[in-house]
């Protein structure tokens, strides 16, 4: 015994005079393709499988899918339902002598499991057992004399056709009601078929398909004895599912990075088509296999359309699915900071590449330690900015975008820079000497709580400059030139970068040095000689010297001498008195040097002249007349005698008259009388005579 479940023949066999009219109610060339939409063709053969009949055209189109080369094909007929086994709605292929009935190959088991069982396949040398199939048919269903065939459904139509899902319905046959009808469906693919009775309705959702998938599909009316109409087919095929959940990774300048998943469902590996355009640019396609890629040499700062739909085998496309994207726009480039002071800078940039055309403006950002980032907006034609909000001495962080009109921004391009610390204050100097002055100056009062210190530069003429970094304040500068003109300045300084402020400039003059060692010669009552030693580094400088003096009582004298004079000769004194002389170097502009200073007492007038009377041997007497220009002034007379032997002896007195005693007899005697200032014991010029004792 062979059996076999169906045929897998490119010439479908051929059955030859199975039915006749009189038996099978159908007759031979009677039946219509059920393919053909315009002009329906003779069928030539039925496929049991499809339960559908086709033309030579369809029937070549139908065995040319290899899953369909192993339907099985009979002689085209119209009761291809008494064909199937009504419980597997396979063919009737096989013929069971034990129970006397066709089956089919899975009728075998459980039901057949030991009978024999022949096969009955036409064409061969089974005749004799398709022959029994056929009888059998005849026997137990009734021709279509007394079982008339229903006419067929009206046209298929698919409401709403998904990825894996189609709605069909069609209409009732002509004159019948579709509730008291049942339809027989049946849906082929290439790798799959499918059928079912439907009762009732005229319409149907399959699921389940395969996306991108062709189906064909035919329904045939079921009539009361089983007689079923001829079928009405229509194909269509299942949506081809687009890419899923499309994704930008990244946007740069001048590309994107997309990704996408692919659509499940599909019997196949698919591939996708990419597409990209924008206003002014041309069409850019890609093919690509992965479900990712890179579109690349895309202007910057554009708009583009980006588009993903799935590619099948055959080249069947999907709907694509789409973006809008923005490509990032170029930066502005090389951001310098210039011009900086204490509370502003002006930043400036090149204009960023490759975006003629596009509308955009500027974006500057700003911040420092301890500050919210403020933000400042300029227009695309510029390329300076001036910020003037700014802190003293404090490090800022610049970075400035390219800003789209729908707020897409370009990569930062950034510079850090400090501020200036502020000024300092007015410069005060003071104490200012041949050699060294004394600088003080205000600190500036927005600088708390950043580190800073100041330095002090100053120089003469000839450009030589010299400057120190201090705290100190007040400072002094020492080593100076005298009679030189200094120009001084002040800046502050940052601790943390030692960045300078402006500075603050003042000059000044040394004074002239003064003349050295003052000394008082020639003392007298009325008059002295003052001398002192030429001012040193002063070699070119045109001076002359001021001499003041002055004594208590009196208002202070002044006398110039010549810078080549060293000595001066005062002569309207008072006697008796304490002088303080000064001398100091004045410039042609009057400015002094510091003074060189003595002091002195002038001499006590001297007696007036000396008159002696009362001669004696051992005694006389001594008198004189005072001096007139002593009023006022403490003094006294010292009285001093001696013989010729050099032995002098002397006395102080008030004594006017005084007189003088233990002479030595027939002696010659010198005698001196000066005055004595009561003070400083200072002593005038003596008044002498001699005399001669009896």
């Amino acid at each position: 015994m062979s059996v076999r479940s169906d045929w897998s023949k490119d010439d479908p066999p051929n059955f030859k005079g199975v039915f006749s009219p009189d038996e099978s109610g159908v007759w031979p060339g009677g039946v219509l393709c059920d393919f053909c939409t315009e002009g329906k063709l003779r069928a030539v053969k039925s496929c049991l499988t499809c339960t559908a009949s086709y033309c030579e055209t369809h029937l070549r189109q139908h065995s040319s899918v290899p899953v369909r080369q192993r339907h099985t094909l009979v002689e085209a007929t119209g009761n291809l339902e008494h064909r199937l086994c009504p419980q597997h709605h396979r063919a009737l292929e096989l013929f069971c002598n034990t129970d006397q009935m066709p089956i089919c190959s899975l009728c075998l088991t459980p039901a057949h499991r030991g009978h024999d069982v022949v096969c009955s396949e036409p064409g061969t040398q089974n005749d004799s057992n398709t022959k029994r199939v056929d009888e059998w048919i005849v026997q137990h269903h009734p021709t279509q004399a007394s079982a008339r065939v229903p006419p067929p459904p009206g046209e298929i139509v698919f409401p709403t056709v998904g990825s894996d899902s189609v709605c069909l319905s069609w209409g009732s046959p002509e004159g019948m009601d579709t509730q008291s009808l049942r339809f027989r469906v049946t849906y082929i693919s290439d790798t799959k078929q499918r059928s079912f009775n439907v009762t009732g309705v005229n319409h149907i959702t399959i699921q389940s398909l395969i996306p991108g998938k062709e189906y064909t599909f035919t329904v045939a009316t079921i009539g009361d004895k089983g007689t079923q109409s001829q079928s009405v087919s229509a194909a269509v095929s299942t949506v081809i599912p687009t890419p899923v959940g499309l994704t930008v990774d990244s946007v740069t300048v001048t590309s994107f990075s997309l990704c996408w998943s692919e659509p499940h469902g599909l019997d196949q590996t698919p591939s996708f088509l990419v597409s990209n355009c924008s206003p002014e640019t041309e069409l850019q396609l890609i093919s690509t296999e992965l479900p990712s890629t890179v579109l690349s040499n895309l202007q910057p700062g554009r708009q583009y359309t980006v588009s993903v739909c799935t590619v099948l085998e055959n080249g069947e496309q999907s709907e694509a699915v789409s973006k809008t994207l923005y490509t990032e726009p170029s930066s502005p480039e090389s951001l310098r900071v210039e011009e900086v002071k204490s509370r502003s800078v002006r930043l400036c940039w090149d204009t960023p590449t490759n975006m003629e055309g596009v509308s955009y403006t500027f974006s500057i950002t700003y911040t420092c330690d301890g500050e919210e980032p403020r933000e400042l907006t300029t227009e695309s034609n510029s390329n300076t900015a001036d910020l003037c909000d700014l802190k003293p001495g404090m490090e800022y962080s610049f970075s400035i975008f390219t800003v789209l009109h729908n707020d897409i921004r370009s990569r930062a391009c950034s510079a850090q820079a400090h501020t200036q610390p502020s000024a300092p204050g007015e410069l005060n100097i003071s104490s200012v000497c041949e050699t060294s002055l004394c600088l003080s100056w205000d600190r500036p009062t927005d600088m708390e709580g950043v580190p800073h210190t100041f330095r002090v530069t100053w120089g003469d003429s000839t450009g030589q400059r010299e400057s120190i970094t201090t705290d100190e304040n007040p400072t002094v500068l020492s080593y100076l030139r005298p009679v030189t003109e200094y120009s001084i300045s002040v800046c502050t300084v940052l601790q943390s970068s030692s960045q300078e402020s402006e500075p603050v400039h003042t000059t000044v003059s040394t004074k002239p040095s003064p003349p050295e060692s003052l000394r008082l010669e020639e003392v007298k009552s009325r008059s002295v000689r003052l001398c002192w030693d030429t001012p040193t580094n002063m070699e070119g400088v045109s001076y002359t010297f001021s001499i003041t003096y002055t004594c208590d009582g009196e208002e202070p004298r002044e006398l110039t001498a010549g810078s080549n004079s060293s000595t001066a000769d005062l002569c309207d004194l008072k006697p008796g008195m304490e002088y303080s002389f000064s001398i100091c170097t004045v410039l042609h502009n009057d400015i002094r040097s510091r003074a060189c200073s003595a002091q002195a007492h002038t001499q006590p007038s001297a007696p007036g002249e000396l008159n002696i009377s009362s001669v004696c041997e051992t005694s006389l007497s001594l008198s004189w007349d005072r001096p007139t220009d002593m009023e006022g002034v403490p003094h006294t007379f010292r009285v001093t005698w001696g013989e010729s032997t050099g032995q002098r002896e002397s006395i102080t007195t008030d004594e006017n008259p005084t007189v003088l005693s233990y002479l030595r007899p027939e002696t010659e005697y010198s005698i001196s009388v000066c005055t004595v200032l009561q003070s400083t014991s200072l002593e005038g010029e003596p008044v002498h005579t001699t005399v001669s004792t009896s």
